[in-house]
């Protein structure tokens, strides 16, 4: 997983090439210039059920690491639009950064600075290490 990057609400196509959509969406959204030749995307594919009305996330995994941050560090260009690109974490991490979102919202909304670091959640530069947070279980 550590190659492999999400992309969300790209449009679906019947019988798409995921790898080629996200050569062209690269291009056009992140203003990569030649992505779709110089980015080298290993395999690309959607993951979940389809369902009417959404799309279905892709997940691509990338020849290098150093062209998934490229691609990583260029969705910045994605403020204020329906996209979204993130990286993939196993479940376990997925669930504790539910939690810690949650935290890390009742914190910015006390004024505090917080920062999410895959499974970490730092306040004020402090490693936060409340009761609700244990490894694969909400607290209730």
């Amino acid at each position: 997983m550590r190659d492999n990057l999400m992309f969300y609400n790209i449009p679906e196509e019947h019988d798409e090439n995921c790898s080629e959509l996200i050569g062209t969406f690269m291009e056009r959204n992140l203003k990569i210039p030649g992505a779709k030749d110089g980015v080298k995307i290993e395999r690309a594919h959607r993951i979940g059920k389809r369902r009417r009305g959404g799309h279905r996330p892709i997940v691509a995994k990338f020849h290098s690491f150093q062209d998934r941050e490229k691609v990583r560090s260029a969705s910045k260009q994605l403020e204020g639009t329906d996209y979204g690109i993130g990286q993939q974490f196993p479940k376990a991490v997925q669930e504790r950064r539910r939690i810690l979102i949650d935290v890390m919202k009742r914190e910015r909304a006390r004024g505090k600075t917080c920062t999410l670091t895959v499974d970490r959640l730092y306040v004020n530069n402090e490693l936060y290490a409340g009761p609700e947070v244990t490894w694969g279980k909400r607290q209730q």
